[in-house]
């Protein structure tokens, strides 16, 4: 578990109600268990999975709780940008992050970094950013005329699979 304050993550304090049957039905369908877990990176199989949950409080981390928060509270200087859209990651000719191009209420600007640029976008729109500022598949990148800036072959990759159970998807956990 992941105690820094910025990120936190651990098993929640409860127990969904079907868990105690996962195993064995897993097991019925000749799918194993994941034993060191999603966040050691083997995805094949199933595993109780971790929430970005801080489990001393049971508050839920987010980029507001572990970012934003930490940067009031140690008087770093914020601008906040309401409403608006990452659409692009701009490069140095060292392939370093720069800048990213963004829309808000129509008005398109860059902003600069002088340090990092964290991308969280969530499942679909960090891929989705990484690839139109050309990370990710150079196959998938050249279709679409996008200059490649690092062959990412995983990056926007295997999006069909859902970590969690579903009604339309009953063999991932």
């Amino acid at each position: 578990m992941n105690t820094s304050k910025a990120n936190r993550y651990s098993y929640p304090n409860f127990v969904s109600a079907l868990g105690s049957y996962y195993p064995a039905a897993f097991s019925e369908l000749g799918v194993s268990q994941v034993q060191n877990g999603i966040n050691a990176g083997s995805l094949l199989g199933w595993t109780y999975p971790t929430f970005t949950i801080d489990p001393a409080h049971e508050t839920r981390s987010s980029s507001e709780t572990s970012f934003l928060q930490y940067a009031f509270h140690h008087g770093l200087p914020l601008t906040i940008y309401t409403q608006a859209m990452a659409s692009k990651i701009i490069f140095d000719n060292t392939t370093t992050a720069r800048q990213v191009l963004v829309n808000s209420g129509g008005l398109n600007f860059a902003l600069s970094a002088r340090k990092e640029i964290i991308v969280s976008g969530g499942v679909a729109q960090s891929p989705q950013l990484l690839m139109v500022s050309g990370i990710g598949p150079k196959e998938t990148l050249n279709r679409y005329n996008i200059s490649v800036i690092a062959d990412r072959p995983g990056v926007g990759q295997n999006m069909w699979d859902n970590p969690l159970i579903s009604k339309h998807n009953t063999l991932a956990l």
